[in-house]
């Protein structure tokens, strides 16, 4: 239960941060979001401090003014649950990944959970990291990468976020399963519908196109007999 919530406020809060990041709206909505989804999940907590630094890096405006209201924000939210925490369970962070995590994480231990979190966003995210990836291949510094710094602030933390959460979990020897890397979805679907945009509205080759096109009739008649099966 807890997976679905953490990325239904991973959501939002993206949303909220591009508000802030690109427009300079207040950030006390986006740090509420933000901290829920590290109640419902505790490695959420990495993207709030990667959003901290996005929003003080790149945000439109005040950027020390609107870190500021994000901070509150998260604060308003965990503060009161780590306090309650201490009292009653004596720790800040009853941790859920925790009851999945070997006693002593080892070297062996985070090489299965990457492995796993590999196998597990491969089968359900194939065709946006697909896209993310010839993106990439194609792009150019010049023409892939956004020149406005609020926008590639909020694209370096979208991209950032699924990576980070991996190896986060990995060096924490946590078991991985679909759920575990549920809360990086929206940043990976954002990456692959960007990617795909950009490909289409760039001067893509034509020589590239039998390929896309390859590429997606592939993920959808993958897509098929996985549910059919």
């Amino acid at each position: 239960m807890e997976s679905p919530l953490a990325t239904a406020c991973v959501s939002g809060a993206l949303l909220a941060l591009a508000g802030i990041l690109l427009e300079g709206k207040g950030a006390v909505g986006a740090g509420l979001l933000l901290g829920l989804a590290a109640l419902a999940r505790p490695e959420c907590y990495l993207l709030a401090g990667l959003s901290l630094a996005a929003v003080a890096w790149g945000g439109a405006g005040s950027r020390g003014r609107r870190a500021l209201e994000l901070m509150l924000g998260i604060a308003a939210v965990v503060l009161p649950w780590l306090f309650t925490s201490w009292v009653w369970f004596h720790r800040l962070v009853p941790n859920s990944a925790a009851a999945a995590a070997s006693v002593w994480p080892s070297l062996g231990s985070a090489a299965a959970a990457m492995q796993s979190a590999v196998h597990f966003e491969l089968a359900a995210d194939a065709l946006p990291l697909a896209l993310f990836a010839l993106a990439l291949a194609l792009g150019t510094r010049s023409t892939a990468l956004p020149a406005v710094r609020g926008r590639r602030a909020l694209w370096f933390l979208i991209a950032s976020w699924p990576p980070l959460l991996v190896l986060a979990l990995a060096a924490g020897g946590v078991r991985m399963d679909s759920a575990s890397c549920l809360s990086a979805t929206p940043c990976v679907i954002l990456l692959g519908v960007a990617s795909l945009r950009w490909l289409v509205a760039s001067t893509f080759p034509r020589r590239y196109g039998l390929m896309l096109a390859l590429l997606l009739a592939a993920f959808a008649i993958q897509t098929s007999a996985s549910h059919c099966s």
